[in-house]
């Protein structure tokens, strides 16, 4: 069994610890060796990971550099198809790339989510986190509003006619 640093599952497994927290594909081997003992905690409420795309104001300006981004977006979001689709035709490529075998990728597979689109609670999701970034780097949290101008529908909605 894997884990981050190698031996995350089999310190669990041995009871060396009574929990980890890990992102698939790496508990796959515990949970599976741990059987009717193993119990999963999910919930997308308190954590999850949410993957986005930053472009700079200026480079939006730019008629040929915005035309790269969305064409970019544009193939994220037919990646995400056919990922949604027939995912375990691109399982050998992730497995070449990750290092997880092909059954700790199928086991994992349905915890992942691969919208490809700005989440519907985006706003929520940067609020609550600025307040923890703000008390890091020693400033006030931003507002609502101010946070609201860090998110741009306009790429996405220009994919989303073009695809």
């Amino acid at each position: 069994m894997r884990g981050s640093d190698g031996v995350i599952s089999v310190h669990l497994v041995r009871g060396d610890v009574d929990v980890i927290s890990i992102w698939e594909p790496e508990p796959v081997g515990a949970i599976e060796e741990l059987g009717d003992d193993a119990i999963v905690f999910q919930d997308r409420d308190l954590y999850r990971e949410v993957f986005n795309l930053h472009a700079r104001a200026q480079d939006l300006a730019d008629p040929a550099k915005r035309r790269s981004i969305v064409t970019f977006v544009r193939s994220i979001l037919k990646a995400n198809k056919s990922l949604e689709r027939h995912p375990e035709k691109h399982w050998p490529l992730v497995s070449e790339v990750t290092g997880f075998t092909l059954h700790e990728i199928e086991e994992s597979w349905p915890e992942l989510a691969f919208p490809g689109g700005i989440v519907p609670d985006m706003l929520d999701v940067l609020e609550r986190e600025d307040v923890w970034v703000a008390q890091e780097t020693g400033r006030e949290p931003r507002s609502r509003e101010e946070l609201s101008r860090f998110i741009d529908h306009s790429v996405m909605e220009e994919a989303l006619r073009q695809h």
